[in-house]
């Protein structure tokens, strides 16, 4: 009769353990879920800012070459306009190289307009690249958290195996019902180990490709 209810307490002990490693392994799954979200999230910020810092290089040429046309043509002005100053060009030609040089002036113009253009666009490129950097920075400290509750759940998890094994440890009948009672853990750790490895190896192929 004894060792009736004390096997009955003991079975509702292993229940009641299997229950809160149980817990365990799912609050495991929501924070292994949280922090592929992030990983993953992080990851396409930095194509994201890959792509925002060519398209920053591709701006400063464009800039720079702007300049120098500017420059250029500038100098080519400031050259006729001496020119027809000094009566060094033909009075029959006036009327021709006035021509020209206002078309000059206006394509000099119209460069400064596109230099002005550049010029925005590169301070927005350089303020979205600084909005990145912080939010890559963001992921990173929640990364780093998840990491830390994670290395606590399996510290949890690790010690409620050793109590069970401990527990299931004394006498036959006790190491056939601990048997049985570390397979059910064992399969419930196994259903919670890796769910997201299909996820990760995906990525990884994905950073193969860049």
């Amino acid at each position: 009769m004894l060792s009736s209810e004390w096997m009955q307490r003991k079975n509702i002990e292993y229940k009641q353990k299997i229950e809160e490693l149980n817990e365990l392994c799912t609050e495991l799954k929501e924070q292994l879920a949280t922090k592929e979200l992030n990983e993953y999230e992080q990851e396409v910020r930095i194509r994201d800012l890959r792509a925002q810092l060519k398209e920053l290089s591709d701006v400063e040429d464009k800039l720079s070459l702007a300049n120098r046309n500017a420059r250029v043509l500038e100098e080519e002005n400031n050259s006729l306009l001496l020119k027809l100053k000094s009566g060094e060009l033909e009075r029959k030609a006036t009327s021709t190289v006035r021509a020209e040089a206002i078309k000059l002036i206006e394509e000099n113009n119209q460069l400064r307009f596109d230099i002005e253009e550049l010029r925005a666009s590169y301070n927005k490129a350089i303020q979205r690249e600084h909005q990145l950097e912080q939010k890559c920075k963001n992921l990173a400290e929640l990364q780093e958290k998840a990491d830390a509750q994670m290395i606590g759940l399996n510290k949890k998890t690790l010690k409620w195996r050793a109590v069970l094994w401990r527990s299931s440890a004394n006498g036959p009948l006790q190491r056939k019902l601990g048997r049985r009672k570390r397979q059910d853990i064992f399969k419930i750790m196994k259903k919670y180990s890796r769910p997201f490895k299909g996820l990760r190896d995906q990525r990884n192929n994905e950073n193969v490709e860049m």
